[in-house]
């Protein structure tokens, strides 16, 4: 009995090294590695000082949520640099998000969404000069 109490011991003490050693701490690894302590001390466990991780499909349900609103929102006209779209899509809320030189809220580039070719483009500029 005292050699599996001893295998048992040297498993959770190897969990909790191993999930501490993580390169990317998250709270489901925090949670293996304090169960696994507790465990090693005799302690046991309160679900209060720590409760279960949470099951990570909520949060991807809610990226799928909207996304398919995104989707939803871009599809309903033809403006690329649409307002009401950009409003809604912009984390700042910022009416502009779409437009041709970049949403002035995110500070991010926007590509440009010319539908001529580039070198229309550079012909056109030439013969303006």
């Amino acid at each position: 009995m005292n050699d599996r109490i001893k295998m048992l011991e040297d498993a959770l003490d190897h969990i909790k090294r191993i999930a501490g050693m993580a390169r990317v701490p998250t709270k489901r690894l925090d949670w293996i590695a304090a169960r696994a302590s507790m465990a090693l001390r005799g302690d046991r466990w309160d679900n209060s000082y720590m409760p279960y991780p949470k099951n990570g499909n909520a949060g991807r349900a809610r990226i799928q949520e909207l996304e398919r609103m995104v989707d939803k929102l871009l599809a309903h006209c033809g403006d690329p640099e649409c307002h009401e779209c950009g409003e809604a899509v912009c984390p700042h809320g910022e009416p502009l998000h779409f437009h041709h030189d970049g949403c002035p809220a995110c500070d991010c580039p926007q590509p440009s969404l010319s539908t001529e070719a580039p070198n229309e483009q550079k012909g056109s500029e030439a013969t303006n000069e």
